[in-house]
């Protein structure tokens, strides 16, 4: 059989007014048989994204995750599973026929056939063997017909559902109207019935980080499924603006659980956001006569109960959560009222390093004094941030803290590096960046004293906002914490993303108790990719030896915990640090990444201990460069290194070219040998601004990272370069499986 080709717009021509958009749109192709699939397909894809399907079960799959984005179905009538009626009755029974054309496959003339698939909802057929310029004809014609269609019955609905109170957006009753109709549907049952508040937990990241559209496509598949709620469960449902949405049905435990399975299961299906999943607050109606809205009030009360556990999605209401809710007001008000009294105070929890248990910096905690007693931060910390308050305890802590060190700077003592927390509240009520700035301008601060701690949770929530917060923050010299990862639903993955200083682990999140292997084996693999990625780690919540020992074991770098030292009082602090002598301001600026010269990285002095150290990491090479010509180092630190790790240490010559030769991908070689250059190692001391590093690939196609860092030996003053080669397969791996 020959085929005439003619163009789109040939085609577009015939139709005259019902040309095409230019954009691709999408056609399902239906059909048993790969040979006819095929031939469709060939016909179809220059104009059009043809998708496949090989029975009717797959079609339904397809249209459950993108019948929105689908322009026309052309629909086998005989295929196997399920046939092209069975597709037709499930489209019927889903609302979607209304929605999407459907064009009709046959391979013989059936007028029963052709007959019960216009009743079911089949707009026209196309017989075998196809003939393209009909195929394309009435494909493009359809489209464009209904594509008319569609605009004129959307701008009549959007007049009717306004004239009916209908949310144009999901088309369901929207407010007044549907607490109106709920007052009657309640006053119809004759059964207990329950309301069901649903909310969609982090839906504002999914529109920053996704777009509006996305987060509209989520509201409306929501609706979808709560009218098929209604229609299989005699139930009424509503959208409340925003992302909330209700629904009122007779109750019955089992239903109830079973409808919100599916409807968590339905939106992680969609793959349109981590976390993005609905949470259910149900209230059981024991009090027939109040008020819907305050039925609605009590479980929305229930739903907040979920929020951030992922293991348990629904809560019912209990008289007691409004008693917590009068109490939290009072609480919000005392709490209001000790603002203005300036009743707030910080109290310091100090950093330390895990093998000498020096002090390395402190976290600046916010402690309420309400009438002489000392209220923990879980009484009011929660009530403020969920009243949008926190950022005014914020900003009055964080100048306390400044003021704090200008005093103690100007009293002559050594600065200690203090972290201030910031919630994503923050981020959305004030110019973060230029805030901090501003303080530490006023009082004369270096921006490395004052480190800036934000929540893993954050991250999640606000991305797009805090990761420009934090791009800015560092430009102007500040250092970025990431507190309690772990704590929230990320990836490993994610850290790769983010831009951060420092990593904060809390081991509480972890569950490390002794039975419990799972937990320091997740710690463990934090540690290890925290490392790779060159990211110190502080690990917060230690209390115990055991737990020290793990850490050491796992080469942590830092530890804040019980174990060390309880938050205190800024008075007992500078006790602690003036009489005990236990601070360690070199660590504050160079091992611990806090500091350093922006315009030249100072020279790290080391003794010989802790360069080995270094070297006896994890990394697959070692060299160190001779930088004064005297071997004498090297040659020392030689015979135990190889004893111990069989790693090398050369001076520059032809012997670490040939050797890198051997090693080094042929694209990556001369990269490789100009960076560790004669001329460059030379130079190490007086313009290496950072450590040097590069990623190169090796001949077997491994990924290997080098980095070259100038370090002078403490105890003969001896200028090295060390050139340290890490085996980076493993990270990679990790992050692509992740």
């Amino acid at each position: 059989m020959v085929w005439t080709r003619i163009s789109r717009n040939n085609i577009n021509t015939v139709i005259g007014g019902m040309a095409m958009a230019e954009a691709k749109r999408k056609v399902l192709i239906a059909d048993d048989t790969t040979v006819q699939r095929k031939m469709l397909a060939d016909m179809l894809e220059a104009d059009y994204e043809v998708i496949e399907a090989r029975n009717g079960e797959e079609v339904l799959d397809i249209l459950d995750q993108q019948y929105r984005e689908i322009a026309i179905l052309l629909l086998d009538i005989v295929m196997p599973k399920k046939d092209g009626f069975d597709v037709l009755e499930a489209m019927n029974e889903r609302g979607w026929i209304t929605k999407l054309p459907v064009i009709m496959i046959t391979a013989e003339y059936s007028e029963d056939y052709i007959q019960k698939a216009n009743r079911l909802g089949a707009i026209d057929y196309i017989m075998k063997p196809f003939n393209f310029t009909i195929v394309a004809f009435r494909v493009a014609s359809t489209i464009a017909l209904y594509d008319k269609q569609r605009k004129l019955m959307d701008e009549l609905q959007r007049v009717a559902d306004k004239v009916n109170g209908i949310n144009s957006l999901t088309g369901l009753t929207s407010n007044e109207v549907f607490f109106d109709k709920a007052r009657h549907y309640l006053a119809r049952q004759e059964v207990q019935c329950c309301v069901i508040a649903i909310d969609i937990e982090h839906f504002k990241m999914l529109n920053d980080t996704y777009g509006r559209a996305k987060g509209d496509d989520m509201l409306r598949d929501m609706a979808e499924q709560l009218r098929l709620v209604e229609k299989s469960d005699g139930a009424l449902s509503g959208y409340l603006g925003g992302d909330d949405f209700a629904l009122i049905m007779p109750y019955d435990r089992g239903k109830v659980a079973a409808i919100a399975n599916r409807l968590v299961n339905r939106a992680k299906n969609l793959r349109i956001g981590v976390g993005v999943l609905p949470v259910f607050g149900v209230y059981i109606i024991d009090e027939p006569g109040q008020a819907v809205e305050d039925m609605y009030d009590r479980a929305m009360i229930a739903a907040s109960h979920c929020l951030g556990n992922y293991r348990d999605r629904i809560c019912e209401y209990d008289h007691a959560m409004l008693d917590e809710v009068v109490e939290e007001s009072d609480r919000l008000e005392a709490a209001l009222e000790g603002l203005r009294n300036e009743e707030f105070t910080f109290y310091l929890q100090p950093q330390c390093d895990i093998e000498t248990g020096k002090i390395v910096g402190a976290e600046a905690l916010a402690r309420w004094i309400h009438n002489g007693e000392l209220i923990p931060p879980y009484k009011f910390i929660p009530v403020m941030e969920k009243n949008d308050i926190v950022s005014d305890l914020d900003l009055y802590l964080w100048e306390q803290v400044c003021k704090w060190l200008r005093k103690w700077i100007d009293e002559g003592n050594t600065p200690v590096p203090i972290s201030i927390n910031v919630s994503r509240i923050d981020i959305y009520t004030f110019d973060l960046p230029a805030v901090i700035r501003e303080l530490t301008t006023t009082y004369d601060l270096d921006p490395k004293l004052l480190k800036v701690e934000i929540t893993e949770s954050s991250y999640i929530e606000e991305f797009k906002a805090v990761n420009n917060a934090v791009d800015t923050l560092q430009d102007l010299g500040f250092r970025i914490f990431m507190d309690d990862f772990g704590s929230g639903y990320s990836s490993l993955n994610m850290l790769t993303n983010v831009n951060i200083d420092v990593l904060k682990i809390d081991m509480m999140f972890l569950d490390l108790d002794e039975g419990n292997r799972k937990g320091f084996e997740i710690l463990e693999s934090v540690v290890k990719m925290a490392k790779l990625l060159h990211l110190p780690v502080v690990v917060e919540g230690v209390e115990t030896r055991e737990q020290l020992e793990f850490l050491r074991q796992l080469n942590c770098d830092y530890a804040q915990g019980y174990f060390f030292y309880q938050p205190m009082s800024v008075e007992d602090f500078e006790y602690l640090i003036i009489h005990k002598g236990i601070v360690n301001p070199n660590a504050n600026f160079s091992k611990f990444g806090l500091g350093g010269d922006d315009e030249q990285t100072p020279q790290v002095e080391i003794t010989e201990k802790e360069l080995q150290d270094t070297i006896f990491d994890d990394f697959r090479a070692i060299y160190l460069m001779d930088v004064n010509h005297d071997c004498s180092l090297a040659l020392k630190l030689s015979k135990s290194m190889v004893a111990v790790a069989g790693y090398k240490v050369i001076r520059w010559s032809e012997e670490y070219d040939d050797i890198m030769r051997d090693v080094v991908d042929k694209d990556d070689i001369d990269e490789v040998l100009s960076l560790v250059s004669r001329d460059y190692i030379g130079t190490a001391f007086s313009n290496i601004k950072d450590c040097r590093r590069m990623i190169f690939r090796q001949q077997n196609g491994d990924r290997c990272e080098m980095t070259i860092r100038p370090v002078r030996i403490k105890d003969d003053k001896t200028e090295v370069a060390l050139i340290l080669i890490r085996d980076m397969s493993e990270i990679y791996d990790t992050l692509h499986s992740s």
